[in-house]
């Protein structure tokens, strides 16, 4: 019992992983300079959430050792993939870095691997739209009190409005901060908000709560997307709207409740709608 226990841990590493996805906890092992600025894009570090997902992803593979060797395709197709792995990071400036990004990629195929292979894939969204809830929380308050705070342990950055290259919008010439969450750009954060304000609109049903928890992380995801100001992520959340309009238009509950989130959004439209001028002008 214990040894089936230790096994099904994978289970329980995958949902908190996807329950802290959105958490920026970072180790660091190189930060790049140039002309005394750090060089983002060649900065080399390992996330506490990529940890858990690669301990996951070992017990997972433990649990079903062996494991098959591909045949046909399967075989041929990975086969290529590594040897054009390889290539890459042998031909690059940067071997470490651009192995780093590679397997990355990789994290999303174990990611996807796990699951699929798991027992309640459709009950994972639950988590993934907890910590989301959450972070939205975070970037609503940043948006209001038009600042952000520091933690090295939360991976939260400082973005001060006055300084050059903090990403802002200007009403009447005032510099207000756009929502970053505990993200290191809004549209990032946008993407994910979007992301799950759509994936809660499809998987209402997955919620073991009562639905006016389901309410209430729709109505927080959708006024986190709302002040991260990015325009493609608004986009996103509209095709998700519409999309669900017509996937449930036959279902009266699920045509008020889409009619109560196009209201919502033109009621917050509306009454942010210098703000939102500023990113179309």
């Amino acid at each position: 019992a214990n040894f089936v226990y230790f096994m099904d841990v994978h289970s329980k590493l995958l949902r908190l992983f996807l329950f802290l996805l959105p958490c920026q906890t970072i180790w660091l092992i190189r930060v790049p300079l140039i002309s005394e600025s750090v060089w983002q894009f060649g900065v080399i570090g390992v996330y506490v959430t990529e940890l858990i997902l690669l301990a996951a992803f070992f017990l997972f593979l433990l649990r079903r050792w062996p494991l098959p060797l591909p045949t046909g395709w399967w075989r041929v197709l990975t086969i290529t993939t590594l040897l054009f792995f390889l290539i890459n990071i042998a031909r690059a400036s940067d071997p470490l870095l651009s192995a780093l990004h590679l397997f990355r990629v990789g994290e999303v195929m174990m990611l996807c691997w796990m699951i699929l292979g798991d027992n309640e894939p459709k009950k994972l969204f639950y988590y993934f739209i907890s910590g989301l809830t959450l972070a939205s929380c975070l970037g609503i308050a940043q948006f209001l009190v038009n600042a952000t705070w520091v933690s090295t342990v939360l991976g939260l950055s400082n973005h001060d409005k006055n300084v050059p290259g903090t990403t802002v919008i200007l009403l009447n010439g005032i510099r207000h901060l756009r929502a970053y969450g505990p993200f290191p750009h809004p549209n990032i954060f946008g993407g994910f908000m979007a992301v799950g304000f759509v994936l809660n609109l499809f998987f209402s049903k997955q919620w073991a709560l009562r639905k006016s928890i389901h309410i209430m992380c729709s109505i927080l995801l959708l006024a986190g997307l709302l002040v991260s100001f990015s325009r493609s992520a608004w986009l996103v959340g509209i095709f998700g709207i519409i999309m669900y309009f017509f996937h449930t238009y036959k279902k009266k509950s699920a045509l008020v409740f889409t009619v109560f989130f196009l209201v919502t959004v033109g009621v917050v439209g509306w009454s942010l709608r210098a703000y939102v001028g500023d990113r179309f002008a």
